[in-house]
């Protein structure tokens, strides 16, 4: 190897090591920028408490000309540039269902003619809030493709969250682009954003419990469907062969979005929140 090349690939290495140095060393400085770098930084105590912004994606209403496209939503928190992000697992578009009473009864309004079409995205994502400086939540709908191509995209300004209501809901639409189209209205997404102060000890706990996904720079987690019901024991007929009379009755529901959150209400306080009901077994009585 010539003597030049030598030099300039030793300086090449030479730059390149100070300036990962310089990264570790700011990195360092600053702490943890990301949940999952405070939840395992071993110099964080398990009292010591998390600022946290959570996002709650629910429903969208998109454009009927998405059918048959494979998407999710990516939300980035923080400014280009400096952001971090999360992703919600890929949502294949249907039409909505037909009720069977379709076959009966002509509806009025077909489904068929809708502009729009519903689709759930039912995803939680937590991320490590900026409590004193402005804050600001990007949202990307991307198509399944080798790049994950941005289609649309919408965003929230918010002041820092020790401003913020704990809890704030919102519809933002959805543009993109095309060729024909310099902006494209594509659908409208419904979510919620709330903001909680918790230990890092009953954090992890609570993640724990709730089989929260760590990706590299959030937790995300599957919102869950309420239920609702009763149990009751009907007087025993002498002549019924049934040994064990318990009914169990009850029905799936869909609660307000706030009670089908996070469950994060009163970890601030020092306790448990009521989370999500889950449908419970009871077992015939012996």
């Amino acid at each position: 190897m010539e003597p030049v090349s030598i030099l300039l690939a030793t300086g090449a290495i030479a730059v390149y090591a100070a300036h990962r140095a310089e990264r570790m060393t700011e990195k360092a400085r600053r702490g943890p920028v990301t949940l999952p770098e405070m939840m395992d930084a071993p110099t964080v105590d398990e009292e010591a408490p998390v600022q946290l912004l959570i996002v709650h994606l629910r429903r969208a209403q998109l454009r009927r000309r998405l059918l048959g496209e494979t998407l999710k939503v990516r939300v980035k928190y923080g400014d280009p540039g400096v952001s971090i992000r999360c992703d919600t697992r890929e949502v294949h578009v249907r039409p909505p269902p037909v009720s069977p009473a379709a076959k009966f009864v002509r509806r009025l309004d077909c489904p068929a003619d809708h502009p729009t079409v519903p689709v759930d995205f039912g995803t939680t994502f937590l991320f490590l809030g900026h409590r004193n400086s402005p804050n600001c939540v990007r949202l990307r709908l991307m198509r399944r493709s080798m790049l994950a191509r941005t289609i649309a995209k919408a965003e929230l300004r918010l002041p820092p969250l020790v401003q913020c209501r704990p809890w704030e809901e919102f519809s933002v639409d959805l543009e993109g682009q095309s060729v024909d189209h310099p902006v494209e209205l594509l659908g409208t997404l419904e979510l919620a954003l709330e903001s909680r102060v918790v230990p890092k000890g009953q954090l992890r706990l609570l993640l724990s419990q709730l089989g929260a996904e760590k990706q590299s720079e959030g937790f995300l987690m599957d919102l869950l469907p309420a239920a609702r019901g009763e149990v009751c024991e009907e007087e025993v007929d002498p002549d019924s062969e049934d040994d064990n009379p318990v009914v169990v009755q009850g029905e799936y529901i869909s609660a307000p979005l706030p009670r089908r959150a996070f469950g994060l209400c009163g970890l601030c306080k020092g306790g448990f929140g009521r989370g999500p009901t889950l449908p419970a077994t009871v077992a015939p009585a012996n």
